[in-house]
């Protein structure tokens, strides 16, 4: 079998086609495959911003809750303040009523040792007018 140079020109010729449709098919195919994971990233990052679009929120509504919190610790301080005020008028008060009150029993039995006595001298004196 005797080949030619034209018929060995046909077959590199062929084989080279060959070999560009292969290497185009590879090549091709990588694309495919780096497209794929480029889509694949993609869907990824915009998951992951997702989450920190949630994770955004959740600390914007985190942040006011601790607000109102801390408006409600400030009324409650508030309060806690109003009502050791009270507390220690209150116990003013207390002693002044105590003191008041120390102070009418004491008329009150000065007034009652007079009215013994007025009674006691006028008993005398009648006892002392009938006999």
């Amino acid at each position: 079998m005797h080949i030619n140079s034209s018929s060995l020109s046909d077959v590199i010729k062929c084989v080279e086609k060959y070999l560009k449709n292969d290497l185009l098919f590879v090549t091709f195919r990588n694309l495919e495959f780096r497209q794929d994971l480029l889509l694949e990233r993609e869907d990824i990052v915009k998951c992951i911003e997702g989450d920190i679009l949630d994770v955004n929120q959740i600390m914007r509504e985190l942040a006011a809750v601790v607000y109102q919190q801390g408006d409600t610790l400030n009324t409650i301080d508030s309060h806690i303040e109003n009502v050791h005020g009270n507390v220690e008028l209150g116990a003013q008060e207390l002693i002044k009523g105590s003191n008041y009150q120390s102070k009418y029993r004491r008329k009150v039995f000065i007034l009652l040792l007079l009215a013994i006595i007025v009674v006691v001298i006028l008993i005398i004196v009648l006892v002392t007018k009938l006999s």
